[in-house]
């Protein structure tokens, strides 16, 4: 999933030369996403409150696997019409989970074949959190009009093109 380390901004400043430098980088940056599971998160909203399960990175994750433009794509049934359901989310959150701690652990994206049992702790415990948050008033109705928001987002013709990126600035068009 090249979403993630663009997304969370895995890769190292090109003023870091020095390789063990570079893996420092990576790897702390990991380490702080993943404690107190701050990647799920976004910057405050106009309130200065937390956007909790809102990072751009989940966002655009489920928008391309659930909303494609594929004949299997999951945006044909009617539970995905009207919002990204939650455990839907919540997979896509254990998976990104999974990435980043890859990252932490090896500094780089490797092809490592997915834990179920991890997988299946992780998505646990990220439901509890999502309890929390949808039995919260404030940010429970922020959460559903959200996942609501990006369904309406991925009916409306989601294309994955739109995410990508080349893999370096070497490689670049000027749209003026």
């Amino acid at each position: 999933m090249r979403i993630v380390p663009f997304e969370y901004g895995l890769y190292p400043p090109e003023t870091i030369n020095d390789n063990a430098k570079q893996i420092d980088f990576v790897r702390k940056k990991a380490t702080q996403l993943l404690k107190s599971a701050r990647y799920l998160c976004r910057d405050s909203d106009s309130l200065g409150r937390t956007s909790n399960f809102a990072h751009s990175a989940l966002k655009k994750t489920c928008l391309a696997i659930y909303y494609c433009t594929s004949s299997k794509s999951l945006c044909q049934f009617a539970e995905f019409q009207e919002s990204v359901p939650i455990k839907a989310l919540v997979l896509v959150a254990a998976i990104i989970r999974s990435i980043l701690a890859t990252f932490k652990k090896h500094r780089v994206a490797k092809n490592e074949t997915l834990c179920g049992d991890k997988i299946e702790d992780a998505c646990n415990n990220i439901m509890c959190l999502i309890d929390q948050v949808w039995y919260d008033d404030y940010h429970g109705s922020k959460l559903d009009k959200m996942l609501q928001e990006w369904a309406k987002a991925g009916m409306t013709g989601y294309s994955a093109r739109e995410i990508a990126r080349p893999e370096t600035e070497e490689w670049q068009v000027i749209l003026d």
